[in-house]
């Protein structure tokens, strides 16, 4: 045993699968077990990308299993394979060091302990409501701020100091109500609210052409920022006393 206890395999994915169900992910995503995993799990890494960076921090720590909320196939294994040689050089890599991959992707997007409810809790949002599929919550700041004092609030909290924001409205303008929606969620802007800043992980063309034709105010944040999800996941590990690392992969953007 290294650090924590020795959990098998099954117990442990079951107990993953109890906390981000796998009816709650989308229809067809491509989650759970995606490279074979040992029958005893010693350490567990939790990452938002299944990067060489990622796969060869897990070999210096001699990690068991990577969890990761971004599929490391994201459709047919073997059609992707034969198209991407580094792909294939990573799934290789980690069949020979016998490190498994264990997805959690939209399942942990439409939980009720969503990546985007976790993100308002870190910035301290009040009244906070899901809405029906837990993609997206609505909350209130406990003071008004100006949209700058937000920017810098969550670059602060949700440590993305190296990330540059967009967004298309003053940087004075008064904030008091937000939506959140992790990742690419541009699809759940508020329309029937202006007065709302929509915080959204990614915006699509479309999407703001959308929100700037109706003067809805949004604030991208990039789809890094969901890199809260490690936390999730290594706080509710760690009660099963399971040894956890987070990765230390970077967004890979530099500002030029």
């Amino acid at each position: 045993m290294i650090g924590g206890k020795i959990m098998k395999k099954q117990k442990l994915i079951n107990i993953l699968e109890e906390e981000f169900p796998v009816m709650a992910a989308t229809p067809g995503d491509f989650i759970g077990e995606q490279v074979k995993i040992n029958e005893e799990i010693r350490k567990v890494i939790v990452t938002l990308d299944v990067t060489l960076d990622v796969i060869n921090q897990s070999i210096i720590n001699s990690v068991d299993l990577i969890i990761s909320h971004h599929p490391l196939f994201f459709g047919d294994k073997n059609e992707l394979m034969k198209k991407d040689k580094i792909l294939k050089s990573k799934y290789e890599l980690l069949l020979k060091k016998k490190i498994g991959v264990f997805v959690i992707h939209t399942n942990a997007d439409f939980n009720p302990n969503s990546i985007a409810y976790m993100q308002g809790l870190a910035i301290n949002l009040m009244n906070i409501e899901q809405n029906s599929d837990n993609l997206s919550i609505f909350g209130e700041l406990k003071e008004e701020m100006s949209a700058k004092e937000l920017s810098d609030l969550i670059k602060r909290e949700l440590e993305l100091t190296t990330v540059e924001f967009r967004s298309n409205f003053n940087i004075d303008y008064n904030v008091k109500k937000i939506l959140i929606s992790s990742g690419a969620g541009g699809s759940e802007i508020d329309v029937n609210n202006s007065e709302v800043v929509n915080i959204i992980g990614e915006v699509k063309h479309h999407e703001w052409v959308m929100a700037n034709e109706r003067g809805l105010k949004v604030l991208e944040i990039s789809h890094f920022s969901e890199k809260i999800f490690k936390s999730i996941v290594k706080i509710f590990l760690e009660k099963e006393s399971i040894k956890v690392i987070l990765s230390e992969e970077e967004n890979g953007y530099k500002i030029i």
